[in-house]
């Protein structure tokens, strides 16, 4: 939703009282899970020959990448995303979706399509159950937590129908960062640990958003290999999404640079994350001690 509105649509947008947009959100949840399934159940007769999965799943740390990933995907013929419509209540009930359980009937409502699914959920033994049981494999993909965290920040404040919008939307970025320290940090460090030792090695595959950045053909075509897509389409993808353009196009997109938390941070936000996540980023490689 947030990816397809225009700087005009957003100022408007921003005036309406949060009730409003909330309604409107959860509202247009049903609509566009069923227009989308309807799609990707044509789709499946038209090209699911074509494709060894039927179902490509993207478990994503949120701002960590995952929309971008998600559009390089839909560039393969069929592939239409499929939203979960359980899942937007539970964001505006418990403020986010990165330790949502899956619905069971979501996913097998995508049988016969040709499904898109990202999603924030964490890596539970339910959930990865779920898609071990349904022999959906999966990507997870994260990135440095300083840089999502400014991403997470800056993002809120500009969507009026977030679910944490009231909290930050009279907070400065520091502030906002603080504030995201003291609640969502040691809960998005735990998303990816738990991932990261729940996962099934056979059926999963794990992909930093740097990494992406740094090489983005060799990352794709390393998810691609996984999921056992056809190669034809890689070049003209990766050419197409390169994030220059995509950025371009949409404000959903900011600066997409690693290490942009180093124009942010202060020595008070620095010591809170260091408490926090230090040995965190030590053990994904993202720091070699907490000198940083």
């Amino acid at each position: 939703m947030a990816e397809n509105l225009s700087p005009c649509v957003r100022t408007i947008i921003k005036y309406l009282p949060f009730c409003i947009l909330r309604t409107a959100k959860i509202g247009y949840r049903n609509p566009r899970y069923h227009f989308a399934l309807k799609k990707s159940r044509k789709a499946y007769h038209t090209y699911g020959n074509l494709y060894t999965h039927n179902v490509l799943f993207v478990a994503g740390l949120p701002k960590s990448g995952t929309t971008w990933l998600e559009n390089m995907l839909a560039g393969f013929s069929g592939y239409t995303i499929v939203p979960d419509p359980h899942i937007t209540i539970h964001d505006y009930k418990f403020g986010g979706t990165h330790h949502y359980d899956i619905s069971p009937e979501y996913l097998d409502s995508l049988n016969r399509s040709l499904a898109l699914v990202k999603i924030h959920a964490h890596g539970s033994s339910h959930n990865i159950k779920l898609l071990n049981e349904r022999h959906i494999p999966y990507c997870i993909m994260y990135r440095d937590l300083r840089d999502a965290a400014v991403s997470y920040v800056c993002y809120v404040q500009r969507t009026p129908w977030h679910p944490e919008y009231p909290i930050y939307k009279n907070l400065d970025l520091k502030a906002g960062l603080y504030h995201f320290g003291k609640t969502l940090l040691p809960e998005w460090r735990d998303w990816v640990v738990n991932w990261l030792e729940n996962r099934d090695p056979e059926r999963s595959i794990v992909l930093k958003y740097e990494d992406l950045l740094k090489d983005n053909e060799k990352e794709f075509l390393r998810l691609v290999n996984f999921y056992n897509l056809p190669q034809d389409k890689i070049i003209d993808i990766v050419e197409a999404n390169k994030f220059s353009k995509v950025k371009s196009k949409s404000s959903f997109f900011r600066k997409g640079g690693s290490g942009d938390w180093k124009n942010h941070f202060d020595d008070r936000i620095s010591d809170l994350f260091k408490s926090q996540i230090g040995d965190f980023l030590i053990d994904q490689k993202y720091e070699s001690d907490r000198k940083w």
